[in-house]
């Protein structure tokens, strides 16, 4: 198997510069935003009539799009106009469009606000997770990867003196959301953030939080209580995001969809109750950090990325049909292949058994309970079965059990090509 480093193929990211030709087409549609915008008080009044925004939000998207939605620009334009007359120095009142209410230089002032913003993406962010503990927790400060560590907060952290604020500028509460003792999941993104679980700089976090907690679970480091997540009176779990370019002090809460914040409520850092020795819980921590130095776009890797993110969703996902399909994907994205749909159920089947049966009448038995599940996979999807029944569920629990060791065995393959995977 031949898996390529991240350091010879990928690009740079932070290196991205937008060039001349599209920062003109930018300054373009942001001329007429800004000047067909109309005010009411220190807020924009954008309506659909407003051509000018949508032409601008979409040639941000065409040429940012990797770290820009149409909806992020959209929401850049305006928070840089609220903020630049919430700090002109004439308060009073205004209402009107903007090209009425501001000279020529306080016009090409606001341009240049809003230019400059979209420059300086992809930006730098800092995200951390919170996670519950066991009281016998003892990893310390853990380096799992470049920009990625697992730490507990201590009396003088700084994470603790930072303000926490709402995207429009007000304060969620009087005190930090973390607290000494906490356990906290760091990661270090690149992108645009503002509120949402979907812009690229959460995404691109989040998909390596998925990674971390499903393989630490799988390797004893993390220990997953659905039924605590779900009944225990606490708060749910949410990402949190400091912006480094701005260095204004502040952290944003970033929450995550509802059942995926139930599930990762769930997650414990585990401690040393289980005699499991604190140097070999650290070892699998960075080896599982290791995978972030392959390449992302080998197909090894992407593959295993993205089944890992279909089986994380399909196990916090509460509606039990659409995890069950969801089940499948991760199994069809791992095993599959560019291959004829009249085929796959049965190609996958044989694959499935092959990873996984070590003799050939375990590989039989996998084939048949491949194929059962994939009976009631189509059942589902094409409507003629709306819940599962006990069959239906008994073939879900197997599915579990199976894709977990086909995952695990996989990610054994890849990184064995960078370190040693005994331990796992």
């Amino acid at each position: 198997m031949s898996v390529e480093r991240t350091e010879n193929k990928k690009a740079d990211q932070s290196k991205f510069v937008l060039h001349a030709g599209a920062e003109k087409k930018i300054r373009e549609t942001l001329k007429g935003a800004i000047k067909m915008c109309p005010m009411v008080g220190v807020y924009p009044d954008f309506r659909s009539e407003t051509l000018w925004a949508w032409k601008f939000s979409d040639t941000c998207e065409k040429y940012l799009g990797i770290y820009l939605s149409a909806g992020n620009a959209w929401s850049i334009l305006v928070d840089q106009i609220v903020d630049y007359f919430k700090n002109r120095k004439t308060k009073s009142e205004v209402e009107g469009l903007i090209q009425d209410l501001l000279s020529e230089k306080e016009l090409q002032e606001l341009e240049d606000k809003v230019i400059g913003f979209i420059r300086s993406i992809p930006r730098e962010y800092v995200i951390y997770l919170k996670l519950y503990r066991s009281k016998n927790y003892d990893l310390g400060r853990v380096k799992i990867a470049n920009g990625v560590e697992m730490f507990q907060v201590s009396e003088n952290d700084s994470l603790l003196q930072l303000k926490p604020v709402w995207i429009d500028g007000l304060f969620e509460s009087s005190s930090n959301t973390f607290r000494k003792d906490d356990v906290v999941l760091k990661i270090n993104s690149t992108g645009f953030i503002r509120d949402d679980v979907n812009d690229s700089g959460v995404a691109a976090a989040l998909s390596k939080i998925k990674f971390i907690l499903y393989f630490g679970t799988l390797f004893g480091v993390f220990k997953h209580k659905r039924a605590w997540s779900i009944y225990a009176k606490q708060p749910l779990s949410a990402l949190y995001t400091v912006d480094t370019i701005s260095n204004d002090g502040t952290i944003s809460k970033v929450d995550f969809f509802h059942d995926i914040a139930q599930h990762v409520s769930g997650y414990f850092a585990s401690g040393n109750e289980d005699g499991n020795d604190i140097y070999k819980r650290i070892e699998k921590l960075q080896l599982i950090g290791r995978f972030f130095d392959f390449n992302p776009i080998d197909k090894n890797v992407s593959s295993l990325v993205a089944a890992v993110e279909w089986a994380f969703d399909s196990y916090a996902n509460t509606n039990e049909t659409v995890s069950f399909i969801q089940l499948c994907i991760a199994m069809e994205v791992l095993l599959g292949d560019e291959i004829g749909n009249r085929e796959l159920t049965k190609t996958l089947a044989d694959r499935g058994a092959y990873i996984n049966g070590k003799t050939q009448e375990a590989r039989v038995l996998i084939r048949d309970e491949f194929m059962r599940l994939y009976k009631i996979r189509s059942k589902l999807v094409h409507g003629r079965k709306s819940s599962l029944d006990k069959d239906a569920t008994q073939s879900f629990e197997w599915g579990k059990i199976f894709l977990n060791s086909i995952l695990k065995k996989e990610f054994r393959n890849l990184v064995t090509v960078l370190a040693p995977a005994e331990n796992l």
